[in-house]
């Protein structure tokens, strides 16, 4: 009987953090736009963000799901507003700036499973992280002076309401062509930092709740 108690424990303690094991973090657009959750759900992009120069930017509507920025953005034109060449894809449409902010954290008021966009370092010698669903991808970054520049990040996996972008760079990036994917589901809080850490400290605190009882069965028996 103990050990079977003990099994089923253990499983549920496994199956709680395995929630978050599923995430995945590529530099292949075909990869996340022919993802299970992207074909499930569908994707939008977004290239235009508002008007030009707009500063004091916090929130962005991306089709279906609103975006909030945890530091004010400004949306720039690459064509007109940096006189440049196209980015990496030939992409022309909006950026939004992080305005010096080495790292800002993007929340949604929907259940996200996939999201995507172009991103560059403000100056060359700099790394650009994308830390989303458990995962993080970094990688060297052009600076946006340098005329078709540019790295693509993506990420599909578990739902999930937040994710942070940041930068080596004191003088911040800026990213651009941005694609979410959602399940539709408005988000609600969740007890503790993550619900998987949650369940899993949940399984654990119940097996050792179970040894502590046994233990004092077994001593009054004795």
């Amino acid at each position: 009987m103990v050990n079977k108690t003990m099994a089923v424990l253990l499983l549920g303690a496994s199956l709680a953090f395995a929630s978050s094991a599923s995430a995945t973090m590529t530099q292949d657009r075909d990869e996340f736009e022919n993802s299970d959750t992207a074909y499930e759900y569908g994707y939008s992009t977004t290239s235009q963000f508002g008007n030009e120069f707009t500063s004091d930017v916090k929130s962005v509507s991306l089709d279906n799901v609103n975006m909030t920025s945890s530091v004010p953005l400004t949306i720039y034109q690459v064509a007109t507003s940096w006189g440049k060449s196209p980015w990496i894809e030939d992409y022309v449409g909006q950026v939004l700036s992080s305005n010096f902010s080495q790292s800002i954290t993007l929340t949604f008021d929907k259940v996200v499973t996939g999201f995507s966009f172009l991103g560059m370092a403000n100056n060359e010698g700099n790394t650009l992280t994308f830390s989303a669903g458990g995962e993080k991808l970094t990688l060297n970054s052009n600076s946006t002076d340098n005329p078709g520049g540019g790295d693509y990040f993506a990420w599909f996996g578990k739902g999930i309401s937040s994710l942070t972008i940041s930068t080596t760079d004191n003088d911040g990036f800026a990213i651009g062509k941005v694609s979410v994917v959602t399940n539709g589901q408005a988000v609600t809080p969740v007890p503790g930092p993550e619900a998987g850490a949650g369940l899993g400290a949940l399984a654990l605190g119940s097996m050792a709740l179970y040894m502590k009882r046994r233990r004092k069965e077994d001593a009054a028996v004795a």
